[in-house]
């Protein structure tokens, strides 16, 4: 009984750890959406010096860091599978629009502000499952404990951003 509390508690220390990780990882997904969305901001609406801000995002399509995070839910988190395949397939359309940018596609601006904000709601959506799951996926817990999936209803993306242009860029422009 004392070695299995033991390998509990240790199991229990262990899946906190990568847990953790892979929330930081997150975080750094939703500080690089930002950023990437700002830089798609000025190449649009900004000088001729920083549209170019956006050729000069290190991994602009965030594969160093998606590739860990598919590691950790494989490994570790399974339970995660179906959010973040939501989140890839988010990525993944986001991804295809910088990919018609740079090849020379006409891309309107306004495609980007709603690609960019379903990322980021699935982001949410992913890093609130693993709140709310917390003690089930770092097997934290005596009595049988139920992993709680995000309800159906939440996984669909409004968009209805505020009347008036998209960006604040643009906006200073008309005044001028």
């Amino acid at each position: 009984l004392t070695q299995f509390i033991t390998s509990r508690r240790e199991q229990t220390k262990f899946l906190t750890v990568k847990l953790e990780e892979l929330y930081l990882m997150l975080n750094k997904s939703a500080e690089d959406n930002a950023t990437r969305f700002n830089a798609v901001d000025m190449w649009f609406h900004g000088t001729a010096e920083q549209k170019y801000e956006l050729e000069n995002i290190e991994d602009l399509y965030g594969l160093n860091h998606n590739k860990r995070i598919i590691l950790l839910i494989r490994l570790y988190f399974s339970q995660l599978s179906f959010m973040h395949q939501q989140l890839f397939h988010a990525q993944r359309d986001l991804n295809n629009l910088y990919f018609s940018l740079f090849s020379g596609e006409h891309v309107q601006f306004e495609k980007f502000m709603p690609a960019s904000g379903v990322l980021a709601h699935f982001l949410r959506l992913i890093e609130g499952e693993i709140i709310f799951n917390r003690k089930k996926l770092t097997c934290d817990y005596w009595l049988f404990c139920r992993y709680r999936k995000t309800p159906d209803d939440e996984l669909i993306y409004n968009h209805n951003p505020p009347e008036g242009p998209v960006s604040t860029r643009s906006r200073s422009k008309k005044k001028k």
